[in-house]
Formats: structure tokens, sequence, C-alpha cells
């Protein structure tokens, strides 16, 4: 059976197990290589549909476990989906003055996203585009589409101007250095060794959108002693090293490079790059980082 023959039948299966629900066929469009075709299960009180990628599923049944097992761990996982789906707050997705305080960012490449950004409302920074979700709770965000905009009547700038009130106080940005967030001991590390500091949120999802974060870039400038370099480590996390000097931006790049090929999954790398951030007195301008 292959894989949308099988979608036709769990769907088919399902709406015969899950009394009241609508069951269907859907494709889920998401960043960097995580769209998938899949199943959406929706309650007929529920305003929204729980999706579900079903690939792994497939895989087992062409394992050989049985399809009646593998439909019943689906069932279970639909009926947990949709059940948390019943406390979603509908205002959310209606109600601007609700929605903007829930305002958070992420910051995804535009290489490879190019087609899921024409219809999503974004900011450009470099190589990167900052895109809006609305936070709903533990379990769920909404991303901000176009049709959604237009729905809520404003316009990009000021959903971006919202957000960058909202996003830090949702989701406050956490600098530490490397040593620190690792749990290493002070005595275990090389004073002579230059610092490395990790940027990121307290939840550590998705946190390397702290770099639209306004004041961010002044606030580390300060703590590092003037211009520093900005390594995308993933789209959880960035990177500042100190600019002493001596660095040489190829070999920075170069790591950079290596670590995305080795240890980023591809869904999650942000970029291939090398950025510097710039301390107030060297630059004069309201951009704080760009390309080396």
């Amino acid at each position: 059976m292959d894989y949308e023959h099988f979608l036709k039948q769990v769907a088919e299966d399902l709406r015969y197990s899950i009394p009241g629900a609508t069951v269907e066929m859907s494709d889920v469009v998401k960043v960097q290589g995580e769209s998938y075709q899949g199943i959406s299960v929706r309650m007929n009180d529920s305003p929204i549909a729980a999706s579900m990628n079903l690939r792994g599923a497939h895989e087992r049944l062409m394992d050989g476990v049985d399809y009646h097992d593998i439909l019943q761990s689906i069932h279970d996982q639909a009926i947990e989906a949709v059940s948390q789906g019943r406390g979603f707050d509908l205002d959310l997705v209606q109600d601007y003055e609700k929605a903007k305080e829930r305002l958070c960012m992420e910051v995804i490449p535009i290489k490879g996203n190019e087609e899921l950004l024409t219809g999503i409302p974004h900011t450009v920074m470099e190589d990167l585009a900052v895109i809006h979700r609305i936070d709903i709770d533990d379990h769920a965000v909404v991303t901000v589409t176009n049709n959604l905009l237009d729905h809520f009547g404003i316009s990009e700038e000021q959903l971006h101007a919202d957000a960058l009130v909202s996003a830090p106080e949702i989701r406050p940005a956490k600098i530490l250095p490397m040593h620190e967030m690792l749990g290493i001991p002070e005595a275990f590390v090389d004073p002579a060794a230059p610092v490395l500091y990790v940027a990121t949120t307290t939840e550590q999802v998705k946190g390397a959108s702290v770099i639209a974060y306004p004041g961010l870039m002044e606030e580390t400038a300060e703590k590092l002693g003037g211009d520093f370099f900005i390594l995308p480590s993933s789209v959880h996390e960035v990177l500042f090293l100190p600019q002493r000097g001596d660095e040489n931006y190829r070999d920075l790049q170069a790591m950079v490079r290596e670590i995305n090929e080795t240890q980023v999954a591809p869904e999650e790398r942000l970029s291939d790059e090398v950025y510097i951030g710039w301390s107030k007195r060297s630059n004069s301008t309201q951009k704080r980082f760009s390309i080396c």
C-alpha cells in the first residue's frame, strides 16, 4: 500500500472511529522542508483542525506492523490532539487587539523558504526573514499569513512593530557565556580563551529570534566590550564572539558550515554566513549587524 492509499484508508477509518469528526487529507506547508502530506482531524465543535504527518506510521506498516495496531495509535493521537484544540481561544485569530498581546517572532533563512514567504508577511534581515506567530498556549502557535493579516486589517509594519513589543515580554532573551549555559564550572574554563556567548530565549526554542529584539545588539556590544561576530548556531540560538582583531572570518565561516553539515538537522539550520554586530560607537545607523 503506497502512502497516498494509506492516507485515504486511515482517513476513512477515522471517520467511523471518531464520531462527529471531519477527517481529510491535507498538505501542510512549513519552513525548511518540514512540509508534508498528511491528514487533518477536526471536531465539529472546534475552530481548528489537528494535522498529522503519517509518514512514520506508513513506514511501520511497510516494516510489517499490523495495520489495526497502527490505526489504533493514530486514533489515540488524533483524540489527544483535537481535545487540546477544544480549549483554543478563537478570539486570538479573530480579534487583533487580543492577538497582538501574544505575538512572537521566528527567524528563518530566506533560502529554501522563498515560496513560503510569498504568503507570509515578513521582515528581511540580511539573508534571514523574521516571521510572526501568535503564541496560543504550550501546544499551539498560529503563523500570521497574508490572509490573516488582511483579516486583522493592519499593515506588515504595524504587525512587526507590535511583535517587537510583545515578543521580548512573552519570550524573554537570555544571553550567557557558553560554559554557564552548559553548566561547566568556571574552574574548568581557560581564562585566556575568548568567551563565547549563547543568545536564545528562556525556553530555548526558536531562540534565534532574539537578534531581532530591540536593544539586544546594543546590550550585547556593551557586555562584550565592542563589536562582535554573530555565528548562526541554529534556529534555536545564535553565538556571540567578541571581536579581538586576530580572528579569521573565513575560518569562522568554514566552522559554521561544517557544523551545519554535520551537527544541525536541515530543518533547524539558520545560515552558513557569519555576521558582524556593531557597537554604537562604530555605527550611527539603526542597522546593527550585517554579513561579514
